[in-house]
């Protein structure tokens, strides 16, 4: 049964001896708007009801100090400024309105825009709800369905929503441990991953149905529906209309809120909290401080690639929060993570090409590391089926047709040439589609598959990330190409 709406009370003043109410003027001019948009409205206007009475004024008529007076009022509060945010232009839109009537100076509002200026009227015993990796595996854990694990995931990787409703599963190379996003402008971003978040992905990408409610319930019982088979990782159910768009994922992470018992979770909450995790493990590896201006631009660099931005879509203001929270936060790192490195490394070379100071600190410093510290690892699996022996026939087919010799197909490497008997029968066998995106019990041939060197087979795999051929079978060549125009490169310098 739908929550009942609790009842509003607006305040009403004759104004200018007109005794015509502006909030009701107001809310009538928003009709065509959606009843819960306008009810938000007319909430929100009543929050301001008692501060108005006392003053006996509208807010249409406050000036700058009763308007700040306003939100400093415990009643009309907000525990988090990006509501604040939101909530402020409903005001203004209101005050805008009113003031074709009512004549006012209201040039002060320019004083009330942006976070920095609206951050000290948040309540100061509220706090960002920022979660660390370790928070994140076990809210992850008690999730049912694989879709929403892949989501909170995601988030903590720093996507948008709309990034990762754009995610098809055609772009998740999980032979790579990758995937790619597609952005508005065409470029497309290359994400490495760590095996426990291919395995959040590679789950939800083979994900069935949907259970509603977490899973709660006999198995007999479970309402789900069934996802819908159109090629993008995050999907709806077949029977619901349309398709899913960001206030969706905004609906999916208050509903995981709602079943996990949390105060506070939000996409914004996520994204922050995977960058500030970023940060620390930056921090702690390369033994740097961002308190310290000298790593300004480094910070601001590994800002801009996480694509994070605030509630005014500027950078200035997240760094302090960032030492505020670092100042607060116990962050350990118990064991060192061989993913965490390559992560760091990757991004550091993704925006190197620009960043000389980070160039010249990541080669001038000699980094020490802790190794071989024993781990205990549970693995549980749920992934397609390789046939090995496809491999291993195609090797012995390769090597009876070409004299008992193995080389790469792509560069024509003979690695026995290069280390004698220890690389006799070192080569990798190549499907000629990804098996990241064959379907469920798909037919392999022999002649599917491709012999390779590693290095090639690494490089394939890189260009297959970037879609720059219109068919899979078409890499080999393109990787032909590529080699034999470095050759002749080469033979113009020499």
């Amino acid at each position: 049964m739908p929550k009942p709406k609790q009842y509003v009370v607006i305040f009403n003043k004759e104004i200018n001896g007109n005794k015509t109410n502006w909030k009701e003027l107001y809310l009538e001019s928003l009709r065509g708007k959606s009843d819960k948009y306008i009810y938000n409205q007319k909430l929100l206007l009543s929050k301001a009801y008692e501060f108005e009475k006392n003053l006996d004024k509208d807010i249409c008529e406050f000036n700058k100090i009763e308007f700040e007076g306003l939100l400093n009022d415990n009643n009309f509060k907000f525990d988090r400024l990006g509501t604040l945010t939101t909530n402020m232009s409903i005001l203004r839109s209101y005050i805008n309105f009113s003031n074709k009537f009512v004549k006012n100076n209201i040039s002060y509002l320019d004083d009330f825009r942006g976070a920095e200026a609206l951050r000290k009227y948040v309540k100061t015993d509220a706090k960002d709800f920022i979660i660390s990796r370790s928070e994140l595996d076990r809210l992850e854990s008690m999730l049912y369905n694989p879709r929403d694990a892949a989501i909170l995931e995601l988030l903590f990787l720093g996507l948008s929503s709309d990034e990762i409703l754009n995610i098809k599963i055609s772009d998740c190379i999980f032979e790579s441990n990758s995937f790619s996003v597609k952005e508005k402008n065409n470029t497309r971003y290359i994400y490495e991953l760590s095996d426990k978040t291919k395995k959040i992905i590679k789950l939800a990408a083979d994900e069935e149905n949907y259970y509603d409610n977490n899973g709660k319930g006999s198995k007999s019982k479970r309402n789900h529906s069934s996802l819908a088979h159109n090629g993008k990782l995050i999907r709806t159910g077949n029977t619901t209309k349309g398709s899913l768009d960001k206030t969706s994922i905004t609906n999916i992470i208050q509903s995981i809120k709602k079943h996990l018992k949390l105060k506070n979770l939000t996409p914004t909450d996520l994204n922050k909290s995977g960058f500030f995790d970023l940060l620390q493990r930056v921090e702690y590896y390369y033994k740097i401080s961002f308190a310290d201006k000298k790593n300004n631009n480094i910070f601001k660099r590994l800002l801009e690639y996480w694509h994070y931005k605030t509630e005014d879509n500027t950078i200035h203001n997240l760094k302090p929060e960032y030492i505020e929270f670092k100042q607060k936060s116990d962050f350990i790192i118990e064991n060192e993570d061989e993913y965490d490195l390559k992560l760091i490394e990757y991004i550091f070379s993704s925006i190197s090409n620009e960043q000389n100071d980070l160039n010249n600190y990541l080669n001038e410093s000699d980094f020490e590391f802790i190794e071989g510290n024993p781990r205990l690892l549970l693995h549980i699996k749920n992934e397609k089926g390789r046939n090995y022996t496809v491999i291993k026939k195609a090797k012995e087919q390769f090597k009876n047709k070409n004299n008992g010799i193995l080389f790469c197909e792509a560069c024509k490497s003979i690695l026995s040439g290069k280390y004698g008997q220890l690389g006799c029968d070192v080569i990798e066998g190549h499907h000629n589609i990804p098996f990241a995106v064959l379907p469920k019990g798909s037919v392999i041939k022999i002649s599917d598959i491709k012999m390779l060197c590693p290095n090639c087979h690494r490089i394939i795999h890189k260009l297959i990330c970037k879609q720059k051929c219109e068919s899979y079978e078409d890499y080999i060549e393109e990787l032909k190409s590529i080699l034999n125009e470095h050759k002749r490169k080469q033979k113009r310098t020499v």
